[in-house]
């Protein structure tokens, strides 16, 4: 929210900077927020099969935790890395490398799910491979930054994700 205050906003007023900042806070504080076709039993499976999960969000902490609380995800993840926790936000890899050194492994064994083009630059340049969700742009768009385009977890096996 700061980057896109100073782009966008910032010929204008404090006054107006500031209603823009509250309105958009509290619409994310009540916005849905869906979950990607099958992903939540994709993160079951990975948990039941061992697999350290981190999470890693641009947006604020109180926001992750209302999705923590809208889809019981609070033990699930063993490291969560939102904006409250950075001070370069993607595309640089700050955030991904603060969840591997969390997670106290090599950044090059992990795999990001993204679907922006910063998120996927920062993946990469964690030294991560990345699997493209095309939630946000189109495979043709994402195919030749990351390892393999995805709409959703459906169907996504843990033979799958283990050949990633």
């Amino acid at each position: 929210m700061p980057d896109i205050m100073d782009l966008y906003f910032s010929g204008h007023t404090e006054d107006f900077r500031r209603m823009v900042w509250d309105e958009a806070t509290a619409y994310e504080r009540t916005m849905p927020l869906p979950a990607l076709a099958g992903s939540l039993e994709f993160l079951q499976l990975l948990k039941e099969k061992g697999v350290q999960l981190g999470l890693v969000a641009s947006s604020d902490n109180y926001k992750i935790e209302r999705a923590f609380e809208m889809y019981d995800l609070k033990d699930t993840f063993d490291t969560v890395v939102t904006a409250d926790r950075i001070t370069q936000g993607k595309p640089h890899p700050m955030c991904y490398l603060l969840a591997a050194k969390d997670l106290e492994t090599d950044p090059a064994g992990y795999l990001v799910f993204e679907d922006s083009f910063a998120g996927i630059q920062a993946g990469n340049n964690a030294g991560m491979r990345v699997i493209g969700l095309t939630t946000t742009n189109p495979a043709e768009a994402l195919k030749e930054l990351v390892y393999e385009c995805i709409p959703d977890f459906r169907g996504v096996t843990f033979e799958k994700y283990c050949s990633w």
